[in-house]
């Protein structure tokens, strides 16, 4: 009899298992919905992030290219130069604190 109850035990637990794997787990149509959404405002976000790298990026070159043209290197012309590369840091680094290591190399 203890052989029998077994057998019924394995024989109601694969049904189970059977049943659970004939009906997979569909996503909720309002997910997709959602994730468009979420990936519409990141875009946003990411998007004004960029255009801040790339214009304090554009204003440190602009800077060099004209102390190079000046031929300066004095510490009084360099210094305006170090605040800009510093601004210049401090959004990158703020801004890829989430990215991944390809936009990090825009750091170095």
């Amino acid at each position: 009899m203890g052989f029998q109850g077994e057998y019924r035990d394995a024989q109601s637990r694969r049904g189970v298992v059977i049943r659970a794997m004939a009906d997979p787990p569909r996503r909720k149509e309002d997910s997709a919905v959602k994730r468009a959404r979420i990936a519409e405002a990141r875009r946003i976000y990411n998007k004004s992030r960029k255009t801040e790298i790339k214009t304090r990026m554009k204003k440190v070159f602009a800077a060099l290219d004209e102390m190079k043209k000046k031929g300066a290197s004095s510490p009084e012309d360099i210094k305006p130069v170090e605040v800009l590369i510093a601004e210049a840091y401090s959004i990158i680094d703020k801004a890829v604190k989430g990215w991944n290591s390809t936009q990090k190399h825009r750091r170095k």
